[in-house]
């Protein structure tokens, strides 16, 4: 049987894996399992996620913000047939 510490290993590599892909929701479930099992460098990356995160949610609100500002200036008058 694998001990504690290999399967904290390899759930927080299962997480980096994921970080990778940039699947921030699998990483965050596989360093979660990690941290609970105690692998302390799981909480690190989990702040790390929760940035990227933050950055993405923003960076797109300001591009939705752009899109609605160029399509204002866009007439009705237009046709695409």
């Amino acid at each position: 049987m694998i001990n504690a510490s290999k399967q904290a290993n390899s759930a927080y590599h299962v997480g980096v894996t994921y970080e990778m892909e940039e699947n921030y929701t699998e990483a965050r479930k596989w360093y979660q399992k990690a941290l609970s099992m105690g692998m302390s460098e799981s909480e690190e990356r989990l702040k790390e996620i929760r940035n990227k995160k933050d950055k993405i949610k923003y960076k797109y609100t300001e591009g939705d913000k752009i899109r609605e500002d160029e399509s204002s200036k866009i007439s009705g008058t237009e046709s695409y047939y």
